[in-house]
């Protein structure tokens, strides 16, 4: 009965070790969850598309040498990515060559994705798995979702980034570009039953749109461009606290 039970014991203190998660990941000072799936968006025309506002902890009480591997998943063709981690790597390299040490507690936050849409537009998803180097089993993953502006046919020729972070909790962004100052032009965020959950009128050429999230429910709402009354562009936005 002992050997069984000491058996028992030595296999869960393995199943443990091998699953244990020593490494965590911010984005925007925000915690993730493992395998969390954000959205950065931009326009096609851009030279790249930068996600830079990510931090790996270390949540141990010892040094750790963590390495980066990135995993495409599904890519629009005719772009490319790249990322640095330690060093800035070149699109063939998926996983980083050097090991970055984190200290205890400690936080590395010059992690970079960077995409290339060269002029395609569409969504491109990738996955970045951040791991410890002497025991890779002991890792963090995050998926990116690089979205490309999409042009609507309209007068004012506007653009509207998708939303991002996506799913979002406690704040959402939205970047814009108009060719002329827009009229009675706002965004409206709706919940299932097509009920205005909140709005923000739109007041510049171009610029960025942060709105608070932190009071709405979990759950699923959509998002529309409005422009003079009319709905331009509507997209889903989750919510996840």
């Amino acid at each position: 009965m002992k050997k069984i039970i000491s058996t028992l014991f030595f296999i869960a203190m393995v199943f443990s070790v091998a699953f244990t998660q020593n490494l965590e990941v911010y984005f925007e000072n925000e915690l993730l969850e493992p395998g969390q799936e954000i959205t950065i968006g931009g326009e096609a025309t851009s030279s790249a598309i930068v996600i830079d506002a990510i931090d790996v902890k270390n949540i141990t009480s010892t040094g750790m040498h963590v390495k980066c591997a990135r995993t495409d998943i599904d890519i629009v063709p005719g772009t490319t990515n790249s990322f640095c981690w330690g060093l800035c790597y070149p699109p063939t390299t998926d996983t980083s060559a050097v090991s970055v040490m984190i200290d205890p507690d400690g936080i590395y936050d010059e992690f970079s994705g960077d995409y290339y849409p060269d002029g395609n537009e569409g969504e491109s998803t990738i996955k970045y798995t951040f791991f410890n180097e002497e025991n890779p089993s002991d890792n963090v993953s995050i998926i990116v979702k690089y979205s490309t502006l999409v042009s609507v046919p309209d007068p004012l020729n506007f653009k509207l980034s998708a939303a991002y972070p996506n799913p979002a909790n406690s704040f959402v962004k939205f970047d814009y570009d108009f060719n002329e100052t827009p009229a009675n032009s706002k965004v409206v965020i709706y919940d299932l039953l097509g009920s205005t959950v909140k709005e923000i009128g739109i007041n510049n050429t171009f610029g960025s749109l942060k709105i608070n999230t932190s009071d709405f429910k979990e759950g699923i709402y959509f998002y529309s461009l409005v422009v003079n009354n009319e709905p331009a562009k509507t997209q889903k936005l989750i919510i996840r606290h």
